[in-house]
């Protein structure tokens, strides 16, 4: 504030209830003729909404992971155009082939 940089910041809030939210404050800092803070415009607001999302965004997708990585079967996953992606262990034990050397490869290299 003393530099009047702009506030951009998270943090969270714990409400009578016990409920936690999370708020997103945003200002700017006016400073007067001497370059001294004079007032903060600002706003807070409520991205507890945004935040649970992300939170189960990143749950699903290392979920999703995990079970892609460490299934018992061959999985890939292959571009239109018939290029690997991503290849899990199983795959690359199963063809005999390193997951490097899979992902410089189409599905069409592979099969006759």
């Amino acid at each position: 504030i003393q530099a009047g940089a702009g506030i951009d910041h998270e943090f969270r809030i714990v409400l009578h209830d016990g409920s936690i939210r999370w708020i997103r404050d945003r200002g700017l800092v006016e400073l007067d003729g001497h370059g001294q803070p004079l007032r903060v415009h600002g706003m807070n607001i409520d991205v507890t909404e945004a935040k649970e999302a992300q939170a189960a965004l990143a749950e699903s997708v290392a979920q999703f992971s995990h079970t892609f990585h460490n299934a018992p079967v061959g999985v890939a996953h292959v571009a239109p155009d018939g290029r690997f992606l991503e290849v899990n262990t199983y795959l690359c034990e199963f063809l005999d082939r390193e997951r490097e050397e899979l992902l410089s490869l189409s599905f069409k290299d592979l099969t006759h």
